[in-house]
């Protein structure tokens, strides 16, 4: 989880693409947005399937 909140600076909503909060959103492993404005459900089968897709390139 990243808090890109900042009670004294509101540059993350254009930074982000945030107009709204909160908003979910999906990260990988470099930290760029995989997925977001999604469900909790659609993050759960993302996050899935983004596991699922390293697990193989491991087996490689």
């Amino acid at each position: 989880m990243v808090n890109c909140w900042n009670p004294y600076d509101f540059t993350y909503k254009n930074i982000y693409d945030v107009m709204t909060t909160p908003q979910l959103f999906v990260l990988n492993a470099d930290k760029e947005i995989v997925a977001k404005r999604i469900s909790p459900e659609q993050a759960e089968k993302i996050i899935e399937s983004m596991l699922a897709n390293e697990k193989l390139r491991a087996d490689d």
